[in-house]
């Protein structure tokens, strides 16, 4: 410990500047930082024949499969999303409600590109399912339209019909893995640079790097040398 005094004591003027040199850069870098604007657009997962948490589960898979570089790519092509826009999309904790942040340098562009980023990942997941289910109304239907046709009214028929109508109504109440909107506003935050934080941070670190600084020019042989004579 008194050795680590003693050398910031002959290299005082080495941990000053590289502090100085911190602030300096912190609020240089401070000022030259741009504002940002975050905004956020929020779905969910809500299976009607599920527990919550296996849909909390799911929609992580959701968060990695929306993170992924191919998809983003794929997503800046939306025509309704501007140039310089980046987003990221978490769940809330473990639960099954799927965030979409889009961060971009004025308010309206961010909260736009969130919106249009959550309807259109929404309409991605969704596709599949929703145009099988699509499907087999389709056919349920035609089924039943052909019994109806031939004026069947036997008690066989009247049941066969009634069970494929309640199929048919299934089908459309049907939302498991089916993303639903939950808020696509979700509000803006402004995001800017702290300069007090910013300068703390650069106090900290240069004092750090300084002490270091010190040391190691401390241990360099022409300090050795220099020391032992000093002392003879």
């Amino acid at each position: 410990m008194f050795g680590l005094v003693a050398i910031l004591r002959r290299y005082w003027w080495l941990v000053l500047a590289t502090v100085l040199f911190s602030v300096l850069a912190a609020i240089a870098a401070t000022l030259t930082a741009s504002t940002v604007y975050t905004a956020r657009s929020s779905l969910i997962l809500a299976s009607n024949d599920r527990a919550p948490d296996q849909d909390a589960v799911l929609a992580q898979g959701f968060v990695t499969y929306f993170n992924d570089p191919a998809y983003q790519s794929q997503l800046l092509a939306n025509p309704k999303i501007g140039e310089g826009v980046t987003f990221e999309a978490r769940a809330a904790a473990s639960s099954p409600i799927f965030l979409v942040d889009a961060t971009a340098a004025d308010a309206e562009s961010a909260r736009s590109a969130a919106s249009a980023a959550a309807v259109a990942f929404r309409t991605d997941v969704n596709r599949v399912r929703e145009q099988r289910n699509q499907a087999a109304i389709a056919d349920l239907e035609e089924r039943i339209n052909a019994i109806l046709i031939t004026g069947d009214d036997s008690q066989a028929a009247v049941m066969q019909v009634t069970e494929m109508q309640n199929r048919i109504l299934q089908l459309q109440a049907d939302r498991v893995n089916l993303l639903q909107e939950l808020q696509l506003d979700g509000g803006v935050t402004q995001n800017s640079a702290s300069a007090i934080t910013n300068i703390l941070l650069a106090l900290l670190g240069g004092l750090l790097l300084g002490v270091l600084a010190a040391v190691a020019a401390d241990s360099l042989p022409g300090a050795i040398r220099s020391r032992r004579l000093s002392t003879r």
